[in-house]
């Protein structure tokens, strides 16, 4: 057997799937059952809550897309789980009641004696054996990057990856054609927000409210400046006094609907370049609120429509006074 084939079959067995048959009978499907087999394994850890993106899932058990969708209506009527949306970005919390996780295994006991009190013994074993291993301060169970053992991620290095995720998502999304970080770069952009988790006392909540400024802040300056995470980490307090002391900016629209309402001209624009030097007389109007021209019964096209909210934003005080003088 070559080096290669040896590597391939070494990989495919580093995160074996625990799967128990009496989580079919609980959860209601073969699928549901392998993916509440693997949230067992986490719940095996020692923690109560834990998060997982459909992805992070898929990947560990092998779900299709449909397979998930079907899995997670299944997993949210279990007495014993629940399922709830949290975070920037948000993902996908389950939450796990002993107690009532407990009673769900002695029902399905009584329901099948035999196989159901073997299986009980082989998850209180193989969650025994879990908790054994680890401690309360270790989220979960990863592959190293760099070698083939198995290493711990602390709870404050998940959070550091979130984080640097999401400022990278954010980069991506501002800056066009942003070279992305390798790996190692991006390992080095987690470990200085780690840093800043453990060492500064940020939170991750803290951490992305600042890039979501930045990426939203009216001038963007910083956008061209926070590209890594030791950036974020060395400008934090400044970024953070810059995000608290600004005012959030009003959309021209919103500013325009609460002067004007909706329905009402408000502005009438002269078309210069045409023979007869036409004028169209506009309101607001629409769940989107879009100007609409009032004497043709239509919307006005879109790059006119920019052009003319530019115009309304820049003489919009001068259309205020002009509103009160004529009340």
């Amino acid at each position: 057997m070559s080096n290669e084939i040896k590597n391939v079959l070494k990989a495919l067995h580093l995160k074996p799937i625990a799967y128990y048959p009496i989580y079919v009978s609980i959860a209601g499907s073969l699928s549901a059952g392998v993916a509440l087999s693997q949230l067992m394994y986490w719940f095996g850890t020692g923690r109560k809550k834990i998060y997982k993106t459909d992805r992070e899932l898929q990947a560990e058990t092998g779900l299709t897309d449909n397979e998930m969708r079907s899995v997670k209506k299944k997993l949210r009527v279990l007495e014993f789980l629940t399922l709830s949306r949290e975070g920037v970005p948000a993902r996908t919390y389950y939450e796990l009641d002993w107690d009532r996780y407990y009673v769900s295994l002695v029902k399905f006991t009584n329901q099948d004696s035999d196989n159901s009190a073997n299986s009980i013994s082989q998850i209180h074993s193989t969650i025994t054996e879990i908790t054994q291993e680890t401690t309360t301060d270790i989220s979960f169970v990863a592959d190293k990057s760099d070698d083939d053992s198995i290493g711990v991620i602390s709870t404050s290095m998940i959070e550091a990856r979130e984080v640097s995720k999401h400022l990278l998502f954010k980069i991506e999304e501002s800056i066009d054609g942003f070279k992305q970080p390798n790996k190692a770069a991006f390992k080095k952009w987690s470990n200085d927000i780690d840093l800043a988790i453990r060492i500064d006392g940020r939170s991750k909540k803290q951490l992305i409210d600042v890039i979501d400024w930045i990426h939203t802040e009216e001038r963007g300056f910083w956008k061209g400046v926070i590209l890594s995470g030791k950036n974020l980490r060395e400008k934090f307090d400044q970024l953070n006094i810059q995000r608290s002391t600004s005012k959030p900016k009003i959309s021209i629209r919103t500013r325009a609907v609460t002067a004007f309402g909706i329905g009402k001209v408000f502005i009438t624009f002269t078309d210069k370049k045409s023979a007869g030097k036409t004028s169209t007389k506009v309101c607001i109007y629409g769940q989107n609120n879009a100007l609409y021209d009032y004497g043709r019964n239509a919307y006005i096209d879109k790059d006119r429509a920019v052009e003319m909210w530019k115009s309304i934003e820049t003489n919009f005080e001068k259309l205020v006074a002009n509103k009160e003088k004529r009340s």
